[in-house]
């Protein structure tokens, strides 16, 4: 990767992120196919378009490709960099959502929340 003097050099994310827009990936789809979080993505295209001085995402992948900084070759095969980097893609963490919910609410109510419901104040239980 050569790039022209004066030129702002993108890190390794903000790179994997804009070839991952290049290709036509919503972000949520990079995300998933990077092994990271859509936010982290979308910092790493803004970042990416803040160097580069881009109006929008769009905008950043031409400055990045005008530059030299984009292969053109993985655009074109439509292929992401390994990531991180030398260590290959990694597998998208599972949905912990699931499971968090699962511990946090109760297994059971308590015995007595019916009886409070239907013994009200001034009535007589269980009428």
């Amino acid at each position: 990767m050569s790039v022209p003097a004066g030129a702002p050099v993108l890190d390794e994310r903000e790179r994997a992120a804009l070839t991952a827009i290049a290709i036509g990936l919503t972000t949520v789809a990079a995300a998933h196919r990077m092994g990271i979080s859509d936010r982290t993505v979308r910092r790493a295209v803004a970042a990416a378009a803040a160097k580069l001085g881009a109006a929008d995402r769009t905008h950043a992948v031409a400055l990045a490709a005008l530059t030299g900084q984009l292969d053109p070759r993985r655009i074109r095969s439509r292929t992401l960099p390994a990531w991180p980097p030398g260590r290959g893609n990694r597998q998208p963490r599972a949905n912990l959502n699931a499971t968090r919910s699962a511990r946090s609410a109760p297994a059971t109510a308590p015995a007595d929340v019916e009886h409070r419901f239907l013994a009200a104040p001034g009535r007589p239980e269980g009428t």
